[in-house]
């Protein structure tokens, strides 16, 4: 079930699983990105969400500020239910800088980087058991 929908994000719902799924495109605007990490915030306040799979593969450069934005939202998505959040990376250095400023800013131990789908999917079925 899609969530949101913009220019730089697709934000759907799988009730089987309580994931979340956040698919980035382009270049974000600072009101556009974080008007999607408050629709994430808003969604997992009146659900049960137990994980977030974060595709960045197709996302450009996102400014430190946002970043930081996000990683500030993260202690709230663990008092909701939140257990594990996995981010798919590309190959783009930029993108790369910016998911470890928001691991490295966000206080919880709950985030994990892949570069394969697959492999994301299975380390969040394994958390959301924990």
């Amino acid at each position: 079930m899609d969530v949101f929908r913009s220019r730089i994000v697709v934000i759907s719902y799988n009730a089987s699983t309580q994931r979340l799924t956040q698919r980035w495109y382009g270049f974000p605007a600072s009101d556009d990105f974080r008007l999607a990490i408050d629709k994430t915030v808003e969604f997992c306040r009146g659900n049960s969400v137990s994980s977030v799979l974060s595709d960045t593969r197709e996302q450009d450069i996102i400014l430190e500020e946002d970043s930081e934005y996000a990683a500030r939202v993260m202690p709230e998505l663990v008092e909701h239910g939140l257990k594990a959040f996995a981010f798919i990376l590309s190959g783009k250095e930029h993108t790369r800088f910016a998911v470890n400023n928001f691991s490295r800013l966000q206080q919880t131990n709950t985030v994990r980087h892949f570069t394969s789908e697959k492999e994301a999917h299975q380390w969040l079925d394994e958390m959301a058991q924990k």
